[in-house]
């Protein structure tokens, strides 16, 4: 493969001007290019190793094809279903997803919203924990972004998101359904939108049964890890001098970690004490009792969220209204709640 060409030296070799290269490059609609003159470009592309200045296009269309991703923590397998699938969305339109990692921090995603945008990108798709004044500030530049969950006292921002609520319903009843009464509940931190929103559920599944909430049975852990995760309430919820016969946990990494200690106590899963996680991680089927669990559909909450992200980026001129797609989560019941009494609800 030869030595790439600019554009200009592309149309000096083929005898046209640039802008008949440029839109036979581009198969540019209405530019009345023959095909005999469009397959002599791409065939002199071909030949010569020509690669397009991504930058230089960028500044004569106002266009980069590149969208972001600001999420919490990109190392949480349960973002690794949602990334893919956003890519798969945004790439059969012709964009390329940058990631970035805020870690839960207000001014990394302050900075990482600054430099993404420097640098023309195009649409961000926002995990958000700060507070309004980012958000407000990107809608008043009418500059394309989606959040992952709705941001309280904003409505008209738009958003996908799963119904944390109804996930943490779900759970709580299903061990109900298992016959389980003194119901606990290990939260995540408080600080996560989701974590409150499954408490919400957890709450509002054991006043629909008539059962009082204990607030001693709810155990939020602070300091969270994947490896860790939970550990300290874990501890202090085990040693309970009126311990649950079930415990909801925030999520499965949680809920491993609680069978894990358990067992080292010597009790039993789901004998002494049922279990049930949440977002279905691959490994939660694998443990020695398989731990039912909480599946969310991260696939089409990728899909979503690209499709709103670049309608908005592709159409500025509409104005459909706030963009809200709220997807329900599904119970996935396995051995850690023992036999599922109606199996076919």
């Amino acid at each position: 493969m030869g030595t790439p060409l600019t554009i200009a030296e592309l149309a000096r070799r083929l005898g046209l001007s640039t802008c008949t290269v440029s839109r036979a490059m581009n198969n540019t609609p209405n530019s009345r290019i023959s095909a005999a003159t469009r397959n002599r470009v791409l065939a002199e592309i071909e030949a010569s190793g020509y690669r397009p200045n991504l930058s230089a296009q960028a500044l004569i269309s106002g266009k980069t094809h590149v969208v972001a991703v600001m999420i919490i923590d990109s190392n949480n397998p349960f973002s690794g279903g949602f990334i893919h699938a956003m890519e798969e969305a945004t790439q059969k339109c012709g964009y390329h997803v940058l990631l970035c990692n805020t870690r839960g921090e207000i001014e990394r995603e302050r900075n990482e919203a600054s430099m993404l945008r420097q640098r023309g990108v195009e649409g961000l798709v926002i995990e958000h924990l700060g507070p309004a004044d980012l958000l407000l500030e990107l809608a008043k530049d009418n500059y394309p972004f989606v959040l992952l969950a709705p941001y309280p006292g904003a409505p008209e921002l738009d958003y996908v998101t799963f119904d944390d609520i109804e996930g943490g319903r779900l759970a709580t009843q299903a061990l109900l359904q298992a016959g389980r009464k003194r119901l606990a509940h290990l939260a995540g931190p408080a600080h996560l939108p989701c974590a409150r929103n499954r408490r919400a559920g957890y709450e509002l599944a054991l006043r629909e049964a008539g059962l009082a909430v204990n607030p001693d049975w709810i155990i939020a852990s602070q300091d969270y890890d994947h490896d860790t995760a939970g550990l300290d309430a874990i501890q202090r919820l085990l040693d309970l001098p009126d311990r649950p016969d079930g415990v909801f946990c925030f999520d499965d990494f949680i809920a491993a970690n609680l069978y894990e200690a358990a067992t080292s106590r010597g009790l039993k899963v789901p004998e002494d004490l049922a279990l049930i996680g949440y977002n279905d991680q691959s490994f939660s089927r694998r443990l020695a009792v398989p731990l039912a669990s909480i599946n969310l559909d991260t696939k089409r909450l990728g899909t979503e969220a690209a499709a709103i992200l670049l309608r908005k980026i592709e159409h500025p001129e509409a104005r459909p209204g706030p963009q809200a797609v709220t997807i329900t989560p599904s119970l996935v019941w396995r051995a850690s709640l023992g036999q599922n009494p109606t199996p076919n609800s």
